[in-house]
């Protein structure tokens, strides 16, 4: 399988940046429908280990908690269901032996991050493209220089522009979609 790039296609201040990352399809062997949770830690530092034994004692239910590690205080956790997370996040837990308070929250990752703005697909009409050059991968290639080629109208070049057609070169262009 080939894997994804991101192509920086250009900046229009120092804040706003153009990149492309293709679209991706893959389907996921199971489908993750476990409710995440972010269980921060405080007052001292705690391996996941420890974090898993502790909400296993807490909890209602029975379930095998895994723990990854989120930022230096903080784990990331999948839940048994929105009810036990929620019921669990309405209480700080106070834990007197290791002298830590875990505080669970929601964790929304699905918006993380999102673009600010879409590019708008366009059609680019390119003139004066050289003889030797005036074929489809060529035009593709030269339409990659402003953006991401969607589609080459091979049809309106030979309308307009080919060879047989006896128009100079001057007039014979090519049309892309962006």
């Amino acid at each position: 399988m080939p894997k994804p790039y991101a192509t920086f296609i250009g900046s229009g201040k120092k804040e706003f940046s153009f990149l492309r990352i293709p679209d991706i399809e893959y389907k996921l062997e199971t489908p993750d429908l476990a409710p995440k949770a972010l269980v921060k830690v405080t007052g001292s530092k705690l391996s996941a280990d420890v974090v898993e034994s502790e909400l296993a004692k807490i909890s209602r239910v029975d379930w095998t908690w895994e723990a990854l590690p989120h930022e230096e205080d903080s784990f990331l956790m999948p839940f048994p269901s929105d009810e036990e997370m929620q019921r669990m996040a309405s209480i700080d837990y106070h834990l007197k032996n290791l002298g830590v308070t875990l505080t669970i929250s929601a964790w929304q990752s699905s918006n993380d991050v999102k673009p600010i703005y879409q590019l708008e697909e366009i059609w680019v009409h390119i003139t004066g493209v050289p003889h030797a050059w005036r074929h489809y991968l060529v035009f593709w290639a030269l339409g990659t220089m402003i953006g991401t080629t969607q589609e080459v109208d091979m049809s309106t070049y030979r309308k307009r522009g080919h060879p047989s057609s006896g128009w100079g070169a001057e007039q014979r262009s090519a049309s892309f979609h962006h």
